[in-house]
Parts: structure tokens; C-alpha cells; sequence
């Protein structure tokens, strides 16, 4: 026996579609054989939430679940000074140094522990420093990487990466 070949296999399932009905007319002009008409017996409803209502209430249902994670992908050992400020009113929600071996990492906060009315925004840096007792910056450029995340359902966690080029905020959105 032999193994269909990729056109037959294609032909088939566009015959299998168009006997079960699964094929309109897209352009909307009808054809030979083109019926205007549909029944039906599905009394199935149809969703009318648009990606852009979607987007819409996750942006405004808060949740503040957010964690901060500090992760070093550099090669040596640093020391890493995470602040977040809470945007409205410059208050320090958290303001602490890591060290981090080289591959090593931590989770070091979440956004719960802040607090927050609803949703809020709140800035995330992670900074590089010589030292944990001292907290001064680096010479290291760029040394300073930082993100503005809200607490709401559209934004996931923020992860501070440091690499041997700088330190990096990333964090997901919808």
C-alpha cells in the first residue's frame, strides 16, 4: 500500500468540509449552487465580546498577585538593590538589596504585600550596586533597569534579570 500523497490528502478533507456544510461564500456574491439561505436547529448562542471588551475589563479588574523575581544570568556574583515606588504617591513599597550568586535567583516580593486600592501602578527597578550594606551604584552601564506595572488582571509578574550587560524588567501583558 502506498502513502497519500499531500494533494489527496488536502482534497479530501475540502470535499469532507464542503459536504458537512462548513464552507460559505466568503465575498458574499453566491454562485452557481450557492444557497443565500441558512437553517439550522443550533440554537447555540453567539458570543458578542469583542478582544477589545476583554482586554477592557482585565484592564480595570485588579489583582494584585504580582510577584518580583530577581534572577542573575551574569557570570560573576552581584548585588542587586530592588526598589518598587508606588506611582501615585512616590510612597517606597519595598526597597531592598540581593545578593545573587551567578545563576542564582529569588523571589524577593509581590504587590499583595503593598496593598494596593484597586489598580494601581507601581514603578520596578532593579539596580546594580557595589555592595548590600553600601547601595551604591555600579559604574556598570546600563546598571539601572526598571518597568511600570499595574495591579490588575492584564499584567502577570515582573522578573528583574541581570546579565552581563545590564539589568533588564520584563513582565507580561494582555
Amino acid at each position: 500500500m502506498h502513502e497519500p500523497k499531500r494533494r489527496s490528502v488536502l482534497a479530501a478533507i475540502g470535499g469532507a468540509l464542503v459536504t458537512a456544510g462548513c464552507v460559505s461564500d466568503p465575498t458574499g456574491i453566491g454562485g452557481p449552487g450557492t444557497d443565500d439561505t441558512t437553517t439550522s436547529d443550533d440554537t447555540t448562542a453567539v458570543d458578542e465580546t469583542t478582544t477589545d471588551d476583554w482586554l477592557s475589563a482585565a484592564s480595570n479588574t485588579p489583582d494584585p498577585d504580582h510577584a518580583i523575581t530577581l534572577r542573575n544570568e551574569s557570570d560573576d556574583a552581584r548585588v542587586v538593590r530592588l526598589r518598587v515606588v508606588r506611582e501615585e504617591t512616590g510612597e517606597t513599597a519595598y526597597d531592598e538589596t540581593h545578593e545573587l550568586s551567578s545563576g542564582g535567583g529569588v523571589r524577593a516580593y509581590n504587590l499583595k504585600q503593598a496593598d494596593p486600592d484597586g489598580v494601581e501602578a507601581f514603578s520596578v527597578c532593579g539596580e546594580l550596586v557595589d555592595s548590600a550594606t553600601t547601595g551604591a551604584p555600579t559604574t556598570n552601564s546600563p546598571r539601572r533597569g526598571c518597568a511600570t506595572i499595574r495591579t490588575s488582571k492584564c499584567y502577570g509578574s515582573a522578573h528583574v534579570t541581570v546579565r552581563d550587560d545590564g539589568v533588564q524588567v520584563v513582565y507580561a501583558i494582555c
